[in-house]
């Protein structure tokens, strides 16, 4: 259907931020199935999806919905009433590229934070992580949960797809996406997998980002000093966990011992 005048006319128009959850809740379950009834390894099971989709992606954007005439290789803009609404046409003052994609993901934050916090699924969530042989023991279907995981981060990795489809780029682009799902990690190793935490870690580290280009543009400082930094921060925040660790395997060896 996308080869079709009617494929490239809806992708014209864009799906919307919902059906843009709607499909990476998706994609999310079969990872997430395949870790909940196979034992597959999450990472391993990503990772490969991943460059399916990509190269079904870029198939799709240099071939049935590359816009005809044009040399350079991406889809039709999206409509006009289909993008996300610059925020300078809120407030009267000139913001750049920030849209109500801001907003939503405000919104989003705040959402997942009650879920995980204040709900019986959210309960279920923390336990699963936590300990899962403890948390099938206390009657938790273990499985059903890892599956929700994954679908839930999922259609929040969906809206984060509309937001750069929708309200960044206009269109489809090859290497849409780039390494931000790599980022996206850094970002919740800072927040400690806070929710709410993630909104300042995010910002933080697009800080980073946009800094190291400005940095390098105006001062003979290259932007590899924000790799360096960036790598600095994972290994400060994941060496926290070496103490804990050390406890455990303490408290193991004097339960042998005795």
């Amino acid at each position: 259907m996308v080869s079709s005048p009617l494929g490239r006319e809806l992708v014209r128009q864009g799906p919307g931020p919902h059906g843009c959850a709607a499909a990476g809740a998706g994609m999310g379950l079969v990872p997430g199935s395949m870790k909940a009834r196979l034992g597959a390894n999450e990472i391993v099971a990503t990772l490969m999806l991943n460059a399916i989709v990509v190269r079904v992606y870029d198939y799709l954007v240099n071939g049935p919905l590359k816009e005809s005439g044009s040399s350079a290789v991406h889809s039709k803009s999206v409509q006009q009433d289909s993008v996300l609404t610059p925020l300078s046409d809120w407030f009267g003052v000139p913001l750049g590229r920030a849209n109500i994609g801001f907003g939503v993901m405000l919104l989003t934050a705040v959402a997942l934070w009650l879920l995980i916090t204040r709900t019986p699924l959210g309960y279920r969530i923390r336990m699963t992580g936590a300990n899962p042989d403890f948390a099938a023991y206390g009657g938790i279907r273990v499985p059903r949960v890892i599956e929700w995981s994954f679908v839930i981060g999922g259609a929040v990795a969906g809206l984060a797809g509309a937001h750069l489809v929708q309200g960044v780029y206009g269109r489809l682009e090859p290497g849409l996406a780039g390494s931000l799902a790599f980022e996206g990690i850094v970002v919740a190793l800072l927040a400690r997998n806070n929710p709410l935490v993630v909104v300042v870690a995010g910002l933080f580290y697009s800080y980073l980002r946009a800094g190291g280009d400005i940095m390098e543009q105006q001062t003979d400082v290259g932007t590899e000093i924000v790799v360096v930094i960036q790598a600095v921060i994972v290994l400060l925040v994941t060496a926290q966990a070496l103490p804990n660790l050390l406890k455990r395997r303490i408290a193991r060896r004097q339960v042998g011992v005795r």
